[in-house]
């Protein structure tokens, strides 16, 4: 498998990528960035200090800016990228510290949406032919790295990566806006487009062929 130039060991922390991430001033990015690449322990004192500042950081709190008084999100559950499905995904997608009950009502919101009884009818519960198994594959990611039918997915991600040993955000279907918008999120996410090194995908890059170097032995 063609891999990136230097992505295993202790390199990775040589990265300019890695290391423009670690004096970035972004929680999210060098937490990820040390737990993720560096094998720092999530216990550790440094991270336990990045993942509280997660949750007072500017993303943080933007993404929770549309609740109302009561800690609800008035629109739809699934409301893409503004509703309370969306909003709870990206808080764990930054890594947000567990145990804020605030965020309970958000909870009980796509708890009544995804146990009310519509969802048991003809069109949310259809299976297609090939897709048999849609309902577990849409609710899990499991680790296939050794499969080998991931080996062409694998190569085409290490050819993207940048000089600086980062990865672009090629493409992205959300508009940041303060406004409620079509797909639009209040969160920024950073650099986008072919030539621009985004570092949460680059993390999450480097992340995957670095475990595939490690399984593959």
């Amino acid at each position: 498998m063609t891999g990136p130039r230097r992505w295993s060991g202790n390199a990775l922390a040589d990265l300019p990528v890695v290391r423009q991430v670690l004096k970035s001033g972004d929680p999210t990015s060098e937490y990820k960035a040390r737990a993720l690449l560096l094998d720092e322990a999530p216990g550790s004192a440094r991270l336990k200090k990045l993942r509280a500042a997660i949750g007072s950081s500017e993303r943080a709190r933007r993404l929770l800016a549309g609740r109302l008084p009561d800690g609800t999100i008035d629109k739809g559950p699934y409301r893409k990228w503004q509703g309370p499905h969306w909003t709870l995904y990206s808080l764990a997608l930054i890594d947000y510290p567990p145990g804020d009950r605030s965020l309970l009502p958000l909870r009980d919101q796509v708890y009544d949406w995804l146990l009310d009884p519509a969802h048991l009818e003809f069109r949310q519960s259809l299976l297609l032919p090939g897709q048999e198994d849609r309902f577990r594959r849409c609710a899990s990611q499991e680790g296939k790295l050794r499969d080998p039918r991931c080996r062409e997915a694998l190569e085409l991600l290490a050819a993207k990566q940048r000089p600086d040993g980062g990865f672009p955000l090629e493409l992205c279907n959300a508009t940041t806006s303060d406004r409620l918008v079509t797909r639009g999120s209040r969160a920024d996410w950073g650099p986008r487009g072919r030539t621009r090194t985004n570092p949460l995908v680059s993390i999450e890059a480097l992340r995957v062929l670095a475990a595939a170097r490690g399984h593959a032995g």
